[in-house]
């Protein structure tokens, strides 16, 4: 059989994602490319025969349904992008059972609160971008003891209130991006 290992489908006309169309390659496929299409949902369980994909790119479709579910048994996805999908509000199970996210792109959509805990299961997440967004809070709750965090970059979004505790538990940050906000110094008390 076949063993592509990268799949490159971006600036298609695919409106729907069927997890059979890899079945071919699904042991050997680690990079997905989606950028660009017209698919709008996701099914549940989408990823569960692609368990070796590592990096997903789904940026620019116009995702209006993504289950809970949609990621689970994706358990070596490390690069996740989800930028410009018009998504207006993260749900905690899409990252639950990922376990190797190191990145998650998330920028250029209507986000307006990080949820507490919804990150708490990716332990290894180092790099987080949802700048262009509309949240209004930083809260360590939101990150659980993730401690592997080296750039959060959130600039422009709405952002009043940040909890230093952020700071204080992902001891490997390096970039800090909050420009383009609404902080001013009391917010970092």
């Amino acid at each position: 059989g076949s063993s592509i290992d990268y799949l490159d489908l971006a600036l298609n006309r695919i409106d729907s994602f069927n997890p059979t169309w890899f079945q071919p390659i699904n042991s050997t496929l680690t990079f997905l490319d989606l950028l660009g299409n017209s698919i709008v949902y996701l099914p549940s369980d989408g990823f569960a025969d692609i368990r070796n994909i590592e990096r997903l790119i789904l940026n620019n479709n116009p995702l209006w349904f993504i289950p809970s579910d949609a990621f689970r048994f994706a358990d070596n996805l490390r690069d996740l992008f989800m930028g410009s999908i018009g998504i207006f509000e993260l749900d905690s199970g899409w990252f639950e059972g990922l376990p190797a996210l190191e990145n998650l792109h998330i920028q250029n959509n209507n986000i307006g609160a990080i949820p507490n805990g919804v990150f708490s299961s990716n332990l290894r997440l180092r790099r987080l971008e949802f700048y262009n967004n509309n949240v209004r809070s930083l809260n360590a709750a939101s990150f659980g003891q993730i401690q592997s965090l080296t750039h959060i970059m959130a600039q422009n979004n709405r952002i009043r209130a940040f909890d230093p505790v952020i700071i204080d538990r992902a001891s490997n940050l390096d970039w800090l991006m909050l420009s383009g906000n609404i902080c001013n110094r009391d917010d970092f008390s």
